[in-house]
This record gives structure tokens, sequence and C-alpha cells, in this order.
């Protein structure tokens, strides 16, 4: 059968600058998984702008569908904790809690979460916000992810060493169609290297 990808989180998963679904982060990610893998991909995202670590583990998973078996979970979440000032330490006790639940629902799915967005690379926010979102961002990713990192089945992915111009939708936040290829090429090259895939 071919493998399936589900997509949770923010606005990055449900595709927030691009106009068509099949140039966002999870389409990206499938033909990636497809293009290491050989293997069909079938797939189907659960995200919506705006939304914290709070807000996907309280209101979106306990509406995820687990009757259909995912491979791939692919976890996006916690830059509003960063942009909106939320606790880092409660933040990342969130996501942690949400990896959990993930892995209730599909305990025979690899569970990838993104790192947070590198804010301090982002030349369209002024300062000082810039360094006090990326503070904040730090601070969330640096508790979480050793708890990530600790299960067998999930990991969180490296932040990205740069963002080229082209990375940018016009809003000068998400990511433009070419953004959401780079990332998840960059995404499924670090799984293919740590033998996930």
């Amino acid at each position: 059968r071919p493998l399936h990808l589900l997509g949770l989180g923010d606005s990055t998963i449900a595709g927030v600058g691009v106009d068509n679904s099949m140039n966002g982060l999870v389409a990206q990610f499938a033909k990636e998984l497809y293009r290491h893998t050989g293997r069909g991909v079938s797939w189907d995202a659960s995200g919506e702008r705006g939304i914290t670590t709070r807000d996907l583990l309280e209101d979106y998973l306990p509406q995820v569908d687990a009757g259909v078996p995912a491979d791939v979970e692919l976890v996006s979440i916690g830059a509003n904790d960063a942009k909106n000032m939320l606790s880092p330490v409660q933040a990342a006790t969130t996501l942690d809690a949400i990896v959990d639940r993930v892995h209730e629902l599909f305990p025979d799915a690899s569970i990838v979460v993104s790192s947070l967005p590198a804010f301090h690379l982002f030349r369209s926010l002024p300062q000082p916000l810039r360094a006090v979102m990326a503070g904040n961002g730090q601070a969330i990713e640096r508790r979480a992810r050793p708890r990530i990192e600790a299960r067998h089945y999930a990991m969180m992915l490296p932040p990205p060493p740069q963002y080229p111009e082209t990375f940018f939708a016009e809003d000068g936040f998400h990511p433009s169609a070419t953004g959401y290829s780079i990332w998840a090429e960059f995404a499924v090259d670090d799984l293919a290297s740590r033998g996930i895939l």
C-alpha cells in the first residue's frame, strides 16, 4: 500500500502563503517521500492559521480520524506560541503532550516535528520584535527538543541553516511555494540521513 502522510499544525500545514495546496508543505513533503522511497504517498492535512500548541492539543487532535492508518505524522506548531509570547515552559510541555497523543492515535507512525521558525532570520520583522520572538522560539525549542528526541518513534527537525530570498511569500512571513519545497527537501533529507526512510 502507499505511505500515508498526515500533517498537523498551524498556517504552514494549512498552506498559507500559496494559492494551491499542491504547493504547500504537506504536499511537497509527500513528493519528497516519494522521491526517496519510490512508494506512492497519500496525504492529508489538518491545520489552521494562528493556532497554538494548546489549540492543536485541545481542539484539533480530538477531531482527527484515527481510522486511517498513518505512516508519517508531520507536526508543525509552536510559531504562534513564540509570536504571542506564551510561556516557553508551557508551550514545550504542551508540545510534549501533542507528541504523546499523536502516538496514541497512530502507534505505528513516525512522528516528525518541525523546528520552530528561525525568527532571527526574518528580515521582514522589525527590531526589537524580531529578537524577542527569536528568543522565545529558541527557548521553546530548547525545552522541547530533548523530550521529543528521547522517544524512539519521534524526532525534531534541525533548524534551517538559512532562508534564501525566494523562501518567503509576499507577506514576508509565510513560505512561498519555493520555500515550502526547500523546507520539504531539507526535512526528508534529514529523515533519510537518520535511516528513518
